[in-house]
């Protein structure tokens, strides 16, 4: 089974149902939910979606939103080594240089962003949901 990164935006453009991205992320997770790929995040993505939807919702329909993505996603730990490898990369990006090296911990060779300006500068392929199902 194929794995793969998703990044917050992606979660985002799903649970904000923002357009013109909403199509291709909910499309995304129905193949999540299938099980035809295993899905991955960093433990920062998990605590960004609980902020940002608790600030622009309610701290209820935060914490449904992250259990219900917590059943899909397999959530990758931030410790110590992730933070000192993205700290020492040239990533402009702090928060993007965390996610690429959370997926590089775990042999991930896709990430799904619309951020891919920010990942430049590693060798893992980097594709928006729309470019990503148009693959498979």
């Amino acid at each position: 089974m194929k794995k793969i990164f998703i990044d917050t935006d992606i979660i985002l453009d799903l649970l904000l149902q923002r357009e013109p991205f909403f199509k291709s992320a909910h499309e995304l997770f129905i193949k999540i939910e299938n099980k035809e790929l295993e899905a991955y995040v960093s433990a920062l993505i998990i605590w960004n979606i609980y902020y940002l939807v608790e600030k622009y919702s309610s701290r209820k329909k935060a914490h449904q939103k992250v259990t219900e993505l917590r059943l899909l996603l397999k959530i990758i730990p931030v410790d110590g080594k992730i933070i000192d490898s993205s700290l020492q990369s040239d990533f402009k990006d702090f928060e993007d240089s965390i996610q690429y090296f959370a997926a590089k911990s775990k042999n991930i060779n896709t990430i799904i962003t619309r951020n891919k300006k920010d990942y430049r500068t590693g060798d893992i392929a980097l594709m928006t949901a729309s470019e990503f199902l148009s693959v498979k």
